[in-house]
């Protein structure tokens, strides 16, 4: 819990330090960098992390097959990722397209480092060891943030940015490599990898395409609309994701680990799913409420409204993304459980063709606002029925049940929020004070309606994830 405290604090901290240092057209330009990036990014280490955590592999030589694969995949990426940044930067109108490509050079770096990572975090979570990572990845965001700032104060511009992004996970690989926790060899075995090409394949597929449909909404943004626009757009998104990300990241780390150890008892398999991911909803959907309705209190105390105009709607929009990808991101882990890969990717090009269709509309509107509620509404009506849905069929569980147990934290949600706008106008005090009283009357508001409609389930709730979680 106080890893995810200090996480969010400094993602936070950095994001609006940096704010006043550099100009949204450095946000968009960096913003959009690191969709062609991630996309690469999306298919590097080719779902071997997810393997060796279903297989408990502890064979040395296996484990360094699969290292080395993931390590001279990563460069093959990061070359092509380098071959294709000329052509993706004629999408947009760049004023300075040369800068745009040094940009992607230095980016695509993180690739080979991330691919290393992954592979180490792999054999963490394996074991259920999630003390020493964590601690590596706290001291690596806080030494990268600092240094990103330091940057953003030398007049450095969007490379802050880059250097916000690379500098932990740099620092992170180096831990990994020098703490001996986990001995690599020289050692790979071809055939090894070709018998494991259906399970990586198709997940691998669906992890591109599940980016792809998640980031689109930039390279649509990026074509129809200006680099400020852009830059603005990825700080609401950022401000929104960061705490449903922090809080989301880590259970889904120990989630899948969890899962596969069970996975002989499908029906503590959906007891421990449904239980966890409704937990999730309890805290990201009333945290949601409050940034969105007291957002336009709290940007203006850290961004300049004249340089962020369209920021304060932006928030308030994307809250509702943010709070349905929190609830729908762990469903992946029951694909990955029964082995349906396959489906996984059918289903990320149904969603990909509808989030699709939806981003054109909303980008053709030249209307940053009808573009973000267009997308919001999107994620609203599809994620939660289809996302959530099919796994759920394949897996032979309670679909209702489910359904039920999250609509209980969204009511309370909705209730505390209408709350929270009944007692904006009533009350006259200093502004700081303001925020953190409404915030306390949200919270309060939010409890007390949890307790009208669960009564003592949700104590049970909360007593069900610790016993599953904390003590794992």
């Amino acid at each position: 819990m106080l890893q995810q405290v200090f996480t969010q604090l400094v993602n936070y901290v950095s994001i609006f330090w940096l704010a006043v240092l550099i100009t949204p057209e450095d946000f968009g330009k960096v913003a959009l960098v690191v969709v062609l990036v991630g996309v690469f990014e999306s298919i590097n280490g080719f779902g071997v992390s997810q393997l060796i955590i279903r297989d408990n592999i502890t064979e040395p030589k296996i484990i360094s097959t699969y290292f080395w694969f993931v390590f001279f995949l990563s460069i093959g990426l990061t070359l092509i990722c380098l071959a294709s940044g000329t052509l993706y930067s004629l999408i947009f109108s760049l004023e300075n397209p040369d800068e745009f490509d040094l940009l992607i050079v230095v980016s695509a770096i993180s690739l080979v480092i991330n691919g290393v990572n992954s592979v180490f975090n792999a054999l963490y979570s394996r074991d259920l060891n999630f003390k020493s990572p964590s601690q590596y990845f706290v001291l690596s965001l806080f030494i990268g943030n600092v240094f990103a700032i330091w940057a953003g104060y030398m007049g450095l511009g969007f490379w802050a940015l880059i250097i916000k992004n690379i500098f932990p996970v740099a620092l992170l690989c180096i831990c990994f490599l020098f703490t001996g926790h986990y001995k690599i060899h020289f050692y790979f075995n071809k055939v090894l990898i070709q018998n494991t090409w259906s399970f990586t394949s198709h997940f691998t597929y669906f992890n591109a395409l599940n980016f792809l449909i998640r980031n689109l909404d930039y390279i649509v943004i990026g074509k129809f609309f200006d680099l400020a626009t852009v830059g603005q757009y990825s700080i609401a998104y950022k401000i929104m994701i960061f705490p449903m990300k922090n809080i989301t990241s880590r259970i889904q780390a120990v989630l899948y680990p969890l899962l596969t150890k069970m996975k002989d008892d499908l029906k503590k398999v959906e007891r421990t799913y449904t239980v966890i991911v409704s937990g999730i909803g309890y805290i990201t959907f009333p945290l949601a409420v409050l940034i969105a309705s007291l957002a336009f209190m709290w940007v203006p105390l850290f961004f300049n409204i004249e340089k962020y105009d369209k920021l304060i709607i932006l928030v308030q929009i994307l809250s509702v993304v943010g709070a349905v990808q929190a609830i729908t991101s762990p469903v992946m882990s029951l694909y990955l459980l029964s082995g349906k890969t396959r489906v996984l990717f059918y289903m990320g090009l149904v969603t990909a063709l509808i989030n699709g269709i939806g981003f054109l509309i909303g980008g053709m509107s030249r209307d940053i606002y009808q573009f973000a509620f267009i997308y919001a509404a999107v994620q609203l009506v599809i994620s939660i029925p289809l996302s959530n849905y099919i796994p759920f069929r394949l897996m032979d569980f309670d679909f209702m049940r489910f359904l039920k147990r999250i609509f209980i934290p969204f009511v309370a949600s909705v209730g505390s929020y209408f709350i929270v706008i009944y007692f904006l106008p009533l009350i006259t005090i200093p502004l700081y004070l303001k925020i953190v009283l409404l915030g306390g009357i949200g919270l309060i508001s939010y409890l007390l309606i949890l307790l009208i409609i669960s009564g003592t389930k949700l104590l049970d709730q909360v007593k069900q994830i610790k016993s599953m979680i904390i003590q794992k």
